[in-house]
Formats: structure tokens, C-alpha cells, sequence
């Protein structure tokens, strides 16, 4: 289960707003609005987490729902952010590697994958894990085959990946090469 469908679930079994749950738990309308359609989601031990977790269990102390603590909350969100994610840090070095080799324009990488500048270097610098990060590595994938599909920039591709330059000749084998080093 994803963060967002954790989080909208508690808020069907509460039966609340999100205006409500914003102001129980002290978090603006629109960072909760992100947070329930995967935008952004929070760093696990964060004050956001927190704030969260205690806006949930007031409102489910209200409905007379006892066994909603904020540590259990806190666990449940927990075990989901922290499940099968990479390291903040690793994938911000390898995004980092790629930009600074093959000399990628952030603003364009930005637009290219729809996010806002400085979240993306809230990635690059380990700050910051996207909502979804297997389709943010997916994109960045896709990014990097079609900006950089010539031989001589696959030559630069391939020395980052510890590959062949004849490896990358097929679309399947770049992608799959490219997803392998960002997984490892």
C-alpha cells in the first residue's frame, strides 16, 4: 500500500474532510492535498509525519475509536515510507553523476519530468525522496535515452554505467541498463 491510500483510508474510516484533518493536525490544506494525491509524501520521522499522526488519532479519539494512537499511526505510515525506497543519498549521487557528466540542464530536466526546480535538487542533494520513486527513476531513464541517443553520447552513458556503448544500441537494452545501475 501506498502512503496516499494509508492516508485516505484513515480519513474514510474517520469519515473527515481534509479541511478537517488540516486543521486537527496543523498542516496546510494544500500540503495534505499533496499528500492524498501523491505529490509529495513525508520523510519518515519528519515533524509533518508527526503532526499528521496526532491530527488522525484526535479526530479517531472523537469518533471513539481508541485504538487509533499516534504511535500506531506513526508505525503503520512508517513501515510504508520506509519499505523497498532507495536511499535518499544514493539516488541523489547517481542523479548528480549523471547531471554534472553528461552536463543535463536541471531546468530542463525539471520541465521534462514535471517537477518543481528546487524539489529536484532537494533530490540531487538527499534532502527529498520523490512520492513514487520508481517512476521518477523510470522518467529520468526516459530522459536520458532521448536526449542522449547519438554514439558519442552513449559512449558517455555507457562509462557511467560501467558498460559498452554497444550495449545501449537497442531502446530495451538502454532502458534496462540504465535502470540496473540506478538500482544498484
Amino acid at each position: 500500500m501506498e502512503f496516499k491510500e494509508q492516508l485516505n483510508e484513515y480519513m474514510t474510516i474517520l469519515d473527515c474532510s481534509a479541511k478537517t484533518l488540516a486543521e486537527v493536525s496543523g498542516l496546510s490544506p494544500t500540503v495534505l492535498s499533496r499528500y492524498r494525491n501523491g505529490e509529495r509524501i513525508p520523510s519518515p520521522g519528519s515533524e509533518q509525519l508527526y503532526k499528521l499522526c496526532s491530527g488522525i488519532s484526535q479526530l479517531a479519539d472523537q469518533s471513539g475509536r481508541s485504538d487509533m494512537s499516534p504511535d500506531s499511526i506513526f508505525t503503520v505510515f512508517t513501515d510504508i515510507l520506509t519499505a523497498n525506497k532507495p536511499d535518499p543519498h544514493v539516488l541523489g549521487s547517481k542523479l548528480n553523476l549523471l547531471i554534472s557528466t553528461l552536463e543535463i540542464n536541471k531546468a530542463e530536466l525539471s520541465r521534462f519530468l514535471n517537477y518543481d526546480p528546487s524539489y529536484l535538487s532537494r533530490i540531487c542533494s538527499g534532502q527529498r525522496t520523490p512520492s513514487n520513486p520508481e517512476k521518477f527513476i523510470q522518467e529520468v531513464c526516459r530522459f536520458v535515452m532521448k536526449r542522449y541517443s547519438r554514439e558519442s553520447d552513449k559512449e558517455s552513458v555507457a562509462a557511467i554505467l560501467g558498460c559498452s556503448a554497444e550495449s545501449l544500441q537497442n531502446e530495451a537494452d538502454y532502458n534496462s541498463a540504465l535502470l540496473k545501475w540506478f538500482d544498484t
